[in-house]
């Protein structure tokens, strides 16, 4: 149990220390008030994990789906147990995550041995189990032996709001978890078969792209309230040279990281989320006026961009490949399907129709 008073005051301490601004300072103080007048209601005296965990809930900050704002407060409630129990914030913020039902603990640990076998790569593990306990929670059964055809179609309605790739390699690893059930004998043979299959390839669609007017008025907006420099910085690699956003990783300060861009506030750490760049430029196109409208709008749409825009100046297919870094100019050749100009020159006239 810690005093409530004694953990604030420990981490105004540790951020100021980092270098945290008088805004930032201000908004953990703000999150901090509102817990400790929840104690003082609920007449909680010593803090812990479970008194933690209580308040999230109260508050309505364990939710997945909060606006960005909910959030940042609930980074700031977590700090205060971490900074009190490892001297330093948590690298990265704790999700919610799904819970393996004891009844299915036997099978996760077997599934997750079996992956082990196969010799998959640490971070597609991790996906294939994270996968698996959502699976678990949400299939409505309490045990492999439960499972039926209903129990995919269950874990599916969950998956509504992902994209089509997503919910396939979601589903898919659905499948593979529970053939491997029904290899051991945990689960019936039919269960694996009833997964719907929901067509997902990276390269089915067109991708979103805009001209170079519109790319020249997002880069030329007002730039980023912070780091300014970083901001344009990034958004040009990814226009002109076509960078992609895990290649692109400043008003620098001093740091031991041994990448260019780091996070623009105090503690400097390398940016982890590429949901932090898609915001960036979002923002920026929003900012220059330009039409998303039915189109991607995040930081890999720079990099098509800057694909097409070449293609329609009449760069060859071998450049814009070794601009992308492409492993083929096949790779390359999918952005003729939007450089309507050039197709336009290889397009076969209609028949015409006898009477």
């Amino acid at each position: 149990m810690y005093d409530l008073h004694e953990l604030i005051e420990r981490s105004r301490a540790h951020l100021a220390q980092l270098g945290y601004s008088v805004l930032s300072m201000r908004e953990h103080e703000y999150s901090w008030r509102r817990l400790l007048e929840w104690c003082d209601r609920e007449g909680i005296t010593g803090y812990d994990h479970d008194a933690e965990s209580r308040y999230l809930d109260w508050a309505g900050l364990s939710d997945a789906n909060i606006t960005q704002r909910r959030r940042a407060e609930r980074t700031h409630v977590i700090r205060l147990l971490a900074i009190a129990e490892t001297g330093d914030l948590p690298r990265f913020h704790p999700k919610r995550r799904f819970e393996v039902p004891e009844g299915f603990g036997g099978a996760y640990e077997a599934y997750s041995s079996e992956l082990e076998r196969r010799g998959l790569a640490d971070s597609t593990r991790a996906g294939y189990l994270c996968t698996v306990r959502r699976f678990c929670a949400n299939c409505g059964a309490d045990s492999p032996e439960t499972l039926g055809p209903t129990s995919l179609r269950s874990f599916a309605s969950t998956l509504s709001g992902m994209a089509a790739q997503t919910r396939s390699a979601c589903l898919y690893v659905a499948r593979d978890f529970t053939r491997h059930l029904a290899s051991m004998g945990m689960c019936p043979a039919c269960v694996a078969a009833a997964a719907p299959v929901i067509p997902g390839h990276k390269h089915s669609s067109v991708p979103s792209a805009y001209t170079a007017d519109e790319v020249s008025a997002a880069l030329a907006g007002p730039p980023p309230e912070r780091s300014p420099k970083r901001g344009r910085a990034i958004m040009l690699l990814a226009a002109v040279l076509g960078m992609r956003v895990g290649d692109i990783k400043n008003e620098r300060p001093e740091s031991d990281a041994d990448v260019i861009f780091l996070t623009a506030r105090a503690p400097y750490r390398p940016i982890a989320r590429a949901h932090t760049l898609h915001r960036m430029v979002s923002k920026a196109y929003d900012d220059a006026g330009v039409d998303v409208g039915g189109k991607h709008h995040g930081m890999h749409t720079l990099r098509h961009s800057a694909a097409t825009n070449m293609l329609s100046g009449g760069t060859g297919y071998p450049v814009i490949s070794a601009v992308l870094g492409h492993s083929s100019v096949n790779v390359t050749r999918r952005y003729l399907s939007i450089d309507v100009e050039s197709l336009r020159q290889i397009a076969l006239e209609v028949p015409g129709c006898r009477g």
